[in-house]
């Protein structure tokens, strides 16, 4: 009876140990699906991550190109300014010389008070 009673036990632990085995597989399966699960979202977060870095980029590039215009146009504005300025300048120093050498010509004040109120 007693060894009948040994092998009982020895078969049902022989059961238990499968029974166990068979729960570490299905274990083991569901690990590996979630690490794979893990890494897919892992790999999809860091691709839209990489797509909204680019992107923000592009956006970057687009404002400084938009900038680099815009000084340009300021810089072409400017440059007319001065020449503007020199050409005022010019006409302006042209008229005080008339006014301080009133020998060398005749001048119109009427036409001279016109020609000054431009600048």
């Amino acid at each position: 009876k007693s060894k009948q009673q040994s092998l009982s036990q020895i078969s049902e632990l022989q059961e238990c140990i499968a029974n166990l085995q068979g729960q570490l597989k299905e274990a083991q399966v569901a690990t590996d699906m979630q690490i794979s699960q893990q890494r897919a979202d892992l790999y999809q977060r860091e691709m839209i991550s990489t797509t909204e870095v680019r992107g923000e980029i592009d956006r970057l590039k687009t404002r400084l190109a938009a900038s680099e215009d815009e000084v340009n146009i300021f810089k072409e504005k400017l440059s007319a300014q001065e020449k503007r300025f020199v050409t005022v300048a010019a006409e302006r120093d042209d008229l005080l010389s008339k006014v301080q050498r009133p020998e060398s010509k005749t001048i119109d004040y009427h036409d001279l008070e016109i020609q000054l109120k431009k600048y």
